[in-house]
């Protein structure tokens, strides 16, 4: 009785099942390139995108059996005859396997074994379309027993509508409230999970429905509910991520032997009160691997709060905790400006990056690794703590995988990518002297989740590394879902010919290479971390400029003085006799306007704002002072910022050094006063302390000669980021060779990063104590700096004078003018001056 229906079924299938082999066959052959290859400057046809949907409907309609033998419907013949419902649901479950299931897992079999992939891609391979395919087909089984053939469609209609109005309203929320709401990170565990739970579902309405008989309301109706709950579970399903696997664990083992690292508590940040997703303790984590390529991320597992006397134990409670963010992924760990990238490559040569938006290439130093786990009750902020941590340490190892000439027909092969350049046009592209290479990628895509991949031009000649294109388009796509991808990319970089002003660079195209840099998951290991005792308190905050007013560019642009002078008119200004809550309102009315109307950015209303300020700094300065911190609003030598020292005297003297260490603009206030060696007193809290406090540094630099300061600038300068440590020092003659080799180390550590604002400093400071090497890779990043088209790109403005002993700088040169004369000043047009500790340019 089985085969009899299954035979009945094929018989009535057959033109179908037809038209579904021929749409996998044809399928087949476009992925193969055998129909439609992908050519150089043809773009695909934009219908094949929709060939799988054509394919999914053909393959879902051999699941509607014949009209009578569908047992939901009322001219069900089946009722009648003497077959038992096992063999019916045998036969239906046959032609599902053998007509759908089948043809699909063996075509992508096919593809793959065309395209020379090994046996284990082979298998793998067909193991997800089958699980593909039965997971997109075997919920219909049970639910074509609920449907006439009238009903089928206005139930998919609307059970369709409905879902996508939901998802579309939990994407809107997911959107608005990403830090809190768990539907906006989408999962395959959770599709699947959905997947499941609507299958089940939809099995038990058909069996209810088999023997009570619903109406058309009711079990459309309970469809929906099955299909909303399914969502649901797929939106919000609770998952544990496994650890990604590991691609090299005995190499793991080899290193972490001689593994080392060190928490530089120098730049430790806690973001507490100003962050409701606080607190957050997080510093800088220095590593050796001893190997070129290796570094690590360091996650925190659990931690051990100790404060009081008492100790906590807290776990780390986040629901991946292999992914902090939904932008947190193995592909961004290839995205790393370190020496490790930098030591792949020649000497000298400059790592330019494409910052028109967002930089994706970052300095290895930049990102903070979190120091502990945190739950409430939470420490307190302003009592001694000490921390211990076991971290699980992640390692990746980035190589050039591929590096080919950039010529058209070059290939390169790894066991993961193939590469083929289709064309090279040296003129296309939308800037002056572009260059757009058409690239024939082929990769095993979803299978190297666990690995990035990044595309590098280097220019030999030029000494400069391009880490990505200036625009990349995805022309052409073939095999998506089958684990083996073909794409055709263009790639296009800007200014590779000429410069921005038409100037030609020189670039030899016969020597440039077309690099892939990829990065890869070696496995993980564990590790502990104990601090010396500290107070939070004392730590600054990544978010201490947080706190800004509400921003109206648009609303007052043009007029923005007049807008501050039309709300200030409606205040009156605080007196003597006024209560310190008159003061604070007038504070923040005061405040919150200067901002709101951008008068602080104002030239022209400076004045209007020190006018208004007086009262508070004749009448409640007290209260100006418990408000120095972050929060004000402006330049930080503009009103209001500046108007402090007009009104402080020898009576606020011990009450500004106690809040000095704290405030760097309260510190930087008691130099000028004049009273920065009655701060003396503070020396041993400050030369204590794990972490600099804010307002140390000018302190420390007012007390120079002082042997024990002078130790702790030194301890500093290393990160001593803005150099003010550094150029003190340096003015104390018995400090000069130490200084000197501080600057010479950071030159050593310097990753020549365009465009890196540490980068651009690390090597001014190195060419200005004299390195030729450091000031020659000044001018280098000098000439090209009209290329850089972002507004927030950084320059090495190093110390530079004129024939004449005078300051290159204090002539204004046109923008236009620049960056030509840059690239035709060379290192022997120039001496160095010691003594100045600048370069002086000969008479040209």
């Amino acid at each position: 009785m089985t085969l009899h229906q299954f035979l009945k079924e094929f018989r009535y299938l057959r033109l179908r099942l037809l038209a579904f082999l021929g749409l996998l066959g044809f399928d087949l052959a476009v992925n193969l390139e055998w129909v439609l290859p992908m050519r150089a400057g043809v773009a695909s046809p934009g219908w094949l995108t929709y060939v799988p949907v054509v394919i999914l409907l053909a393959g879902l309609s051999l699941l509607i059996s014949c009209p009578e033998d569908r047992p939901g419907t009322d001219r069900s013949f089946i009722s009648t005859r003497p077959m038992p419902a096992k063999a019916y649901w045998t036969a239906r479950l046959l032609i599902w396997l053998l007509l759908i299931v089948l043809p699909v897992v063996v075509q992508n079999g096919l593809y793959l074994i065309i395209s020379g992939r090994p046996a284990a891609d082979v298998l793998r391979g067909m193991w997800e379309r089958l699980c593909f395919a039965a997971g997109f087909s075997a919920w219909l089984l049970p639910t074509l027993v609920l449907w006439k053939r009238s009903e089928l469609w206005k139930m998919l209609l609307t059970v369709v509508l409905v879902l996508v109005g939901v998802s579309k309203m939990l994407d809107v929320a997911g959107a608005a409230w990403w830090e809190y709401y768990a539907s906006y990170y989408q999962t395959w565990a959770g599709r699947a999970a959905g997947w499941v739970v609507f299958a089940v579902m939809s099995g038990v309405l058909a069996w209810r429905h088999l023997s009570q008989r619903f109406s058309f309301k009711r079990r459309l109706g309970m469809t929906l509910v099955a299909g909303l709950v399914a969502l649901l579970t797929a939106r919000f399903w609770s998952w544990q991520d496994s650890p990604p696997e590991a691609q090299d664990a005995a190499l793991v083992k080899k290193l972490s032997s001689e593994f080392q690292f060190h928490v530089d508590l120098s730049k430790a940040r806690f973001e507490g009160p100003e962050k409701s997703y606080g607190p957050r303790l997080t510093a800088e984590v220095n590593e050796e691997t001893h190997m070129q390529g290796v570094h690590v991320v360091f996650r925190p597992q659990r931690s051990d709060l100790a404060q009081g006397g008492s100790v906590r134990h807290v776990e780390r409670t986040e629901k991946n905790p292999y992914r902090r963010s939904p932008f947190d992924s193995p592909q961004m760990e290839v995205f790393r400006g370190d020496r490790n990238l930098r030591d792949f490559f020649p000497k000298g040569t400059l790592l330019m990056a494409n910052d028109e938006y967002f930089p994706k290439w970052t300095l290895k130093d930049q990102p903070l690794t979190q120091l502990a786990a945190f739950s409430a009750p939470h420490p307190k902020f302003d009592e001694p703590l000490s921390i211990e941590t076991d971290f699980v340490v992640d390692w990746y190892r980035r190589d050039l995988a591929l590096d080919v000439p950039v010529a058209a027909g070059a290939k390169g092969t790894c066991e993961d990518v193939r590469w083929e350049i289709l064309r090279v046009m040296p003129a296309a592209g939308p800037q002056p002297g572009a260059l757009t290479v058409s690239l024939r990628v082929e990769s095993r895509a979803h299978w190297v989740a666990e690995n990035g991949h990044a595309i590098l031009l280097h220019l030999p000649e030029q000494r400069m590394l391009r880490l990505e294109p200036t625009k990349q388009v995805i022309a052409g796509e073939r095999g998506e879902h089958t684990g083996w991808r073909h794409q055709q990319v263009d790639l296009t970089w800007n200014y590779i010919f000429n410069h921005a002003e038409g100037d030609p660079t020189g670039a030899d195209l016969s020597k440039a290479r077309l690099i892939l840099l990829r990065s890869r998951y070696l496995g993980q290991t564990q590790q502990h971390w104990k601090s010396p005792e500290m107070r939070l308190a004392d730590l600054p905050s990544n978010w201490g400029k947080s706190l800004q007013w509400f921003e109206s560019k648009a609303l007052y642009a043009g007029r923005e003085m007049k807008a501050f002078q039309e709300r200030m008119a409606t205040l009156t200004p605080p007196t003597a006799e006024s209560t310190e809550k008159e003061a604070r309102r007038y504070v923040y009315d005061l405040f919150s306007a200067a901002s709101v109307t951008q008068a602080v950015y104002t030239y022209a209303a400076h004045p209007l704002i020190a006018e208004a300020f007086e009262p508070l700094g004749r009448h409640h300065l007290p209260l100006m002072l418990d408000l120095r911190g972050q929060s004000w609003p402006g330049w930080s030598n503009k009103p209001p910022n500046n108007q402090l020292e007009r009104y402080v005297t020898e009576e606020q003297r011990e009450l500004l050094i106690d809040r000095a260490p704290s405030q760097a603009m309260l510190a930087d206030l008691v130099v000028r006063k004049g009273w920065a060696e009655a701060a003396k007193r503070l020396k041993p809290q400050i030369l204590s302390s794990v972490v600099l406090p804010p307002g140390a540094d000018e302190l420390l630099i007012a007390w120079k000669d002082d042997p024990d300061a002078a130790e702790r600038m030194l301890k500093e300068a290393p990160n001593d980021f803005n150099g003010g440590l550094i150029h003190a020092l340096d003015k104390v003659p018995e400090r000069r060779p130490a200084v000197e080799a501080v600057v010479s180390k950071q030159f050593e550590d310097t990753v020549p990063l365009i465009p890196s604002n540490k980068s651009a400093r690390a090597l001014s400071r190195a060419a200005e104590f004299g390195s030729a090497e450091a000031f020659a890779l000044c001018l280098r990043w000098l000439s090209i700096g009209g290329d850089l088209t972002s507004r927030s790109v950084a320059h090495p403005y190093l110390k530079l004078l004129n024939a004449d002993g005078s300051n290159f700088w204090d002539k204004r040169m046109p923008v236009s003018e620049r960056w030509p004369f840059f690239r035709r000043l060379k290192v022997e047009d120039c001496e160095y001056v010691p003594e100045k500790r600048a370069w002086k340019i000969r008479q040209l």
